[in-house]
């Protein structure tokens, strides 16, 4: 690269938001850039708005003034007559910002899908300059995802709404701006989450995701305007075809040279394409160029190599632009024996997951997205389903950087000129993301089946097609009940649930009448359970993780034939063994996730289906599938824990998850015999008498110790461990490191049940921003300083400033030994 001449910004501090209800605010006026109040600011005390010279200076010496009794304020006029006066009691926020997440639960039954936390309206308003040379160049504001129904207003003037809280888009702002002394800017953003829900599930509200300050010159390449294909991939060589979109916003004919460049994973040039062009003014031209790459690096679930398409416009020997796309190698085919990654068959080890994490709701700074892909791959996950809306654009990032697929799936099946824009939208966004292998364009439609469903199913996969023609289409069809008509419609067929009766009388006579035709199980298992509990026990909201009897959707279940929660993983597992068509499953779901409340509802507040609790701590079933899913890997875990002091001598279940050959369980150095592992089971039980001590448990394979785990009683809570993921972040402002608390006894043995109110304090540059504990029903604010512990654990999330330098974080409970970490914050 000569130079760097685009800029591109995160545009998230320096917020200011107020759930006050400040308007109505006007979207017209009878004059430009007039609306004021809070959508503009003065130049001046006198709340005069543009410099001197404008067309208002002479009127208003001739124009009669109301007396003084009767005058408005000056926000009521035109503008805040000081940047100072616009913020009074307004909260300084850092984006992302969940507007929902810090409010008190209410037991309110309307919103007890969105985890009985109240829908609100609110503002924010950020005050900024642009330089003088900054004047002549294009300038738009993205915002990545807001939610839900939002309004926007620059300099007093309302420039557009957005309807959808997952969709990405911006406005062109170029002309609305002040530059250099011109003045201070101003950008009003309403939102309000009570005109309607887009999800069934806690969806949270505000400016959600990350914005940006773009600025280019008035040739440039087009947004999202780059679209890079591997048509062709041998093992000495590799055709990239690469589309890019280049406007001319000028209304002179513009005379240029594209020049593109491919980079390789490790940083060298090893492509060029050079085209001499033309576009006319106002006008966009699409260009079409082929570079051969040599022994090219694929993109794999195991070694996920990413290369760079760099293209740069040059016009009358000046850069005017330079735009990057990060893109993979790779080829991807979906067959009647399922999926092949780069010829490869690769059984879909996926998992269903929402977007919220404890401690932040829906606003996920960029590493915790990054966090929760690495914790699925610790599983043994490949594969990563974004239930049910178009992710953040950091997630993709994240799942191409580790090696994750990933099904985009988009929010709902509706043909309307804007949910239309809103597809197109995602399509053009993410199509250059490797990690991309299928586009899902519905979930679980009422309407499924029906004439009105089939013909916009036809329409949303045209446009899909028209945007990218290298990938597949399904939908997530509810027990595969809309099987049969789709069979026309569809690349593949999505069915949701496979392993039970019910969607089998749908489906099974589907796969056998046309062989030929694709299928896919789209989302799988909804198996229960709460960490660290070992009864059932609707007081508590707890479902056991052994043998449980309540299931997700029921309380007392009566025979489900596989559908809500019933079917074991491992049986949902062993269904597409035998039906390789299906192309494996998708695990409901990878996290707890805040909202849909089954069986309980309140007092609970989550689902909890997940894999991992909403912290990211891992549930007993996230050895069960290591052990189904990691090849290779000699997986040993005990279960239940071992401190059970009113059952002494009582006897106890006693669970090892285990995909080795053979089990030994051993109790304060007695063996209680071995077990062998039945075929299509991952787990082995015993019935062991309690006895305070050491229970092992041995794995053995031919005959070998080949893995082990232990669990010991614990006596008196008596101290704090403190566990970061990371150490070392970076001091960019928005980095964090999750921090793992558990509460431990005098030996250091976790208390499996210890409920302990943590209390945290933050030594130096850095904030505390959110905790968390797993517990269904813990109606404590994520934003206090203090957690209490749900069954020995709870979490804290630090983040750094910008300020390099040392944080301390201290831990701090009645009884208990303070504990303190280090984390480092490296510029």
């Amino acid at each position: 690269m000569k130079t760097k001449v685009r800029s591109r910004i995160k545009f998230n501090n320096d917020w200011y938001f107020t759930r006050n209800e400040i308007g109505p605010i006007p979207k017209n006026h009878q004059k430009s850039a007039l609306i004021g109040g809070y959508t503009n600011n003065a130049v001046d005390e006198n709340g005069s708005l543009f410099l001197n010279g404008s067309a208002i200076e002479p009127l208003l010496k001739v124009m009669h003034r109301p007396r003084a009794a009767s005058e408005h304020e000056y926000k009521d006029w035109f503008a805040m007559e000081s940047i100072e006066k616009g913020k009074e009691g307004w909260d300084k926020v850092k984006l992302p910002h969940d507007a929902v997440i810090d409010q008190s639960y209410v037991k309110d039954f309307k919103n007890a899908m969105y985890g009985f936390l109240p829908q609100t309206i609110g503002y924010y308003r950020k005050t900024f300059t642009i330089p003088k040379e900054d004047e002549g160049k294009k300038i738009s504001i993205e915002f990545d995802g807001v939610g839900r129904i939002s309004d926007y207003w620059v300099n007093g003037c309302y420039i557009g709404e957005n309807f959808s809280g997952y969709s990405s888009f911006q406005f062109d702002i170029t002309d609305l701006l002040k530059y250099g002394q011109e003045g201070e800017n101003v950008i009003l953003v309403r939102i309000d989450t009570t005109s309607g829900n887009e999800g069934w599930w806690y969806e949270g509200g505000g400016i959600y995701r990350n914005v940006w300050l773009t600025k280019t010159e008035k040739l440039h390449v087009d947004r999202w305007g780059t679209y890079v294909q591997t048509p062709k991939i041998e093992a000495d060589k590799a055709v990239i075809k690469i589309e890019t979109t280049i406007c001319n916003e000028d209304f002179e004919e513009a005379k240029y040279t594209l020049e593109t460049l491919i980079i390789s994973p490790d940083g060298n040039v090893v492509g060029e394409s050079v085209v001499n062009a033309i576009n006319e003014g106002m006008q966009k031209n699409k260009i079409v160029q082929e570079i051969i790459v040599d022994n090219p690096e694929l993109w794999d679930i195991d070694s996920p190599k990413l290369y760079k398409v760099v293209t740069e416009i040059i016009s009358e020997n000046k850069i005017n632009d330079d735009y990057e796309t990060v893109f993979g190698i790779r080829s991807i085919e979906y067959t009647t024996e399922g999926l092949l990654l780069n010829g490869k068959h690769t059984p879909i080890k996926g998992m269903s997951v929402h977007q919220d994490f404890a401690g932040v709701g829906v606003a996920l700074a960029d590493r915790i997205h990054e966090f929760k892909i690495q914790k699925l791959k610790e599983a043994g996950v490949n594969a990563y389903r974004c239930a049910h809306n178009p992710p953040a654009a950091e997630l993709l990032e994240a799942c191409d950087r580790l090696g994750m697929l990933v099904m985009n799936e988009g929010r709902l099946l509706e043909a309307s000129e804007i949910k239309i824009k809103d597809l197109e939208a995602q399509v053009l966004r993410d199509r250059n993301h490797p990690s991309v292998f299928m586009w899902s364009i519905s979930n679980e439609e009422f309407i499924g089946g029906s004439t009105l469903s089939i013909r916009m199913h036809k329409r949303m996969k045209n446009i899909v097609k028209s945007l990218d023609s290298t990938r597949l289409i399904t939908s997530a069809d509810i027990f595969g009940s809309s099987s049969g008509k789709h069979i026309d419609i569809l690349d593949v067929i999505g069915v949701n649930y496979i392993e039970s009766d019910l969607a089998q009388s749908y489906v099974l006579p589907n796969l056998e009448a046309y062989p030929e035709n694709l299928f896919i199980s789209t989302e799988n298992v909804m198996k229960a359970t709460t960490r660290g509990c070992y009864e059932d026990s609707v007081e508590k909201c707890s479902i056991s993780c052994i043998n449980a009897v309540i299931t997700q959707m029921s309380i007392a279940p009566e025979t489900a034939g596989g559908a809500g929660g019933t079917c074991p993983p491992e049986e949902a597992w062993e269904f597409y063994l035998k039906n390789p068509r299906m192309g494996g499953m998708f695990v409901w779901t990878g996290f707890d996730y805040r909202g849909e409340p089954f069986p309980f509802f309140w007092p609970s507040v989550m689902a909890q289906s997940g894999t991992f609790d909403l912290c990211g701590l891992p549930k007993d079933n996230f050895y069960l599938y290591q052990a189904m899913w990691i090849e290779n890997k000699p997986v040993v875990h005990l279960l239940p824990h071992w401190t059970w002091p009113d059952r002494e001598g009582k006897n106890i279940l006693v669970r090892a998850i285990t995909n080795c050959e053979e089990i030994e369980i051993i109790l304060n150095g007695k063996s209680l015999g071995k077990k062998s592992k039945e075929d299509g089971k991952y787990f082995v039980d015993f019935d062991v008498d309690y006895m305070i001590g050491e229970l092992i448990a041995i794995g053995y394979n031919n005959g070998i110790e080949v893995s082990m785990d232990v669990q010991k009683t614990a006596g008196a809570p008596a101290g704090i461990l403190l566990t970061p993921d990371r150490t070392t972040i970076n001091a960019d402002g928005e980095d964090v490191t999750i921090i793992t608390i558990a509460i431990v006894d005098k030996d250091g043995v976790v208390v499996p049940n210890a409920q302990n109110k943590v209390t945290f304090k933050i030594i130096g540059d850095g904030d505390l921003i959110g905790t968390g504990n797993g517990n269904p029903m813990d109606h404590d604010s994520d934003k206090t300083n203090f957690r209490n512990a749900f069954n020995g654990y709870c979490i804290a999330i630090i983040q750094g400033t910008e300020d390099g330098g040392t944080l301390t974080i201290e831990a701090s409970s009645e009884g208990l030994i303070t504990a303190e970490t280090e984390i480092n914050v490296s510029k």
